[in-house]
């Protein structure tokens, strides 16, 4: 089974809990006067968490709100899976420049080399991304606010680019099957409320703080002093992705336990603040409990 944990941040009296049911205005309490009250009173409480955290979610309805689940599985599927699964269509022999003899330099585990791409050259490698943000800047977050000082991440960590690599192995059956997607991209989504807007941007955040999983690379990053670029050595959490080529079923795809995200989504006009909503993977690599996403002949895809 998957053991996905789930948190909506900024939720409790605020957020998309906050609301009525119909209108989307704010909820009145009241003081039930009987037992029977205080039962419907309950009943209806636990029948709108519910749908705030459910929504009622349908993929070709924006006019439908998402709860806080929807938004965090849709942005699995929709984001870093997605991502790890079309970079695979790549023609890797064009990037020669984008290999490294050996991915992870310090690493006493990992001695396997990799392709790498960053940030916004990846539009380049896909089509359809034309409108995915891979370098996320302060400019982009712009007009975005958190509901308080302890929110974590903050918008700061949310300034990174989209760093991608794709493993060679020793066994040819294994080559380039492992995907591991690490950094902060925005891509935009349907979502409305009724009012004025009807496109919104989810902003995805994967490093230390968002994921279990964890890979330590080196990077390039400005010496303080010098102004020049210094390699320097990066640990950070990750997601990771592996193809099963075993199975006879359709694309068999397994996540690394612990690979998380945050996701911080903008769309609800109850509130004046973003909120941002974790999601974690909790599976055990190699036993019969792998997180898996299968793709069938059909095309119906299974989580």
């Amino acid at each position: 089974t998957l053991a996905v944990f789930l948190s909506a941040c900024g939720g409790g009296g605020d957020g998309y809990y906050n609301q009525n049911s119909d209108s989307g205005s704010t909820t009145t309490p009241t003081t039930p006067s009987t037992d029977q009250e205080l039962a419907n009173s309950v009943l209806n409480s636990v029948k709108q968490e519910g749908k705030y955290l459910f929504g009622a979610y349908d993929l070709n309805n924006e006019s439908l709100s998402k709860g806080y689940i929807d938004h965090a599985l849709d942005t699995f599927a929709q984001g870093p899976l997605k991502l790890t699964l079309d970079i695979r269509k790549v023609d890797l022999t064009k990037y020669t420049d984008h290999y490294r003899e050996k991915c992870f330099i310090n690493s006493t585990t990992d001695y396997r080399a990799c392709y790498v791409f960053k940030g916004e050259e990846i539009k380049s490698l896909l089509t359809g991304y034309n409108d995915w943000d891979f370098d996320i800047t302060a400019d982009d977050l712009k007009n975005i606010k958190l509901a308080s000082d302890n929110i974590s991440p903050n918008l700061q960590e949310y300034q990174s680019n989209t760093r991608i690599y794709i493993f060679e192995n020793e066994n040819k059956d294994k080559n380039f099957q492992d995907v591991t997607i690490t950094g902060a991209f925005a891509y935009p989504f349907q979502q409305s409320w009724g009012l004025q807007q009807t496109k919104q941007k989810r902003f995805v955040l994967i490093n230390s703080t968002t994921s279990d999983y964890k890979i330590t690379t080196t990077t390039m990053v400005q010496d303080p002093q010098t102004g020049q670029p210094n390699e320097k050595e990066v640990t950070t959490g990750a997601m990771s992705v592996y193809k099963d080529n075993t199975s006879t079923d359709g694309d068999l795809y397994v996540i690394q336990g612990g690979s998380g995200f945050n996701v911080l989504i903008n769309d609800n006009p109850n509130v004046p603040f973003a909120e941002p909503i974790s999601f974690v993977v909790n599976s055990t690599p190699g036993n019969t409990n792998n997180a898996m996403n299968r793709t069938g002949f059909v095309g119906e895809s299974i989580f």
